[in-house]
């Protein structure tokens, strides 16, 4: 169950957290900060909440972005999204982007000679603040998503039985294609 192959779409979002980390780190690095409390609060917040409260409340799924939506079955592995360890994983994650969120604040003016805005507009450090919380809001969601699929892809034969009978937690489904409908959202017939 936990080789699934729709579970490696799950592991696909961590890939895409290094992007988004060249995105916070180039986007720091242009220009001098004005207020370091207030960015690292900035940056905390984009980096931690949205990412934490998908998974704590409604667990994104990646895998109807594929068009593998409407299936007749919702893969078994889904209900381990809706454990005590799922949500012990998720705050773990958010306390180390915290702490990744400092990290990156101190590294990123080794990064400002491969920020654009720095060359084209000095002065410009609102833009590269901006540039720096989407990067971190991605990183956010990629972590969390992603070491969220490693969790279930490593889980034993045991823990994999366990689930069987757990119901599914009411999962956000990104670009759910129209028309398809998974049984969370599917009416009575």
């Amino acid at each position: 169950m936990s080789r699934d192959p729709l579970l490696r779409f799950q592991l696909l979002a961590l890939p895409l957290a290094l992007p988004c980390l060249f995105l916070v780190l180039v986007g720091l690095g242009s220009g001098d900060p004005w207020w370091v409390p207030g960015e690292l609060l900035l940056l905390g917040l984009a980096g931690v909440v949205p990412g934490f409260w998908v998974q704590w409340r409604r667990p994104l799924v990646l895998w109807p972005w594929t068009g593998l939506a409407g299936m007749d079955r919702e893969p078994a592995w889904l209900a381990g999204l809706g454990t005590r360890d799922h949500q012990v994983l998720t705050i773990l994650v958010a306390v180390l982007l915290l702490v990744l969120n400092r990290l990156l604040y101190q590294v990123a003016p080794l990064f400002a000679g491969l920020s654009p805005l720095r060359a084209t507009a000095p002065g410009s450090h609102l833009l590269g603040l901006l540039l720096g919380l989407v990067g971190m809001m991605g990183l956010g969601l990629t972590l969390q998503v992603g070491l969220a699929g490693v969790r279930l892809w490593l889980l034993s034969e045991m823990e994999q039985a366990e689930l069987q009978g757990l119901p599914i937690p009411p999962l956000t489904h990104l670009f759910l294609p129209e028309g398809k409908q998974t049984h969370q959202q599917a009416g009575p017939e």
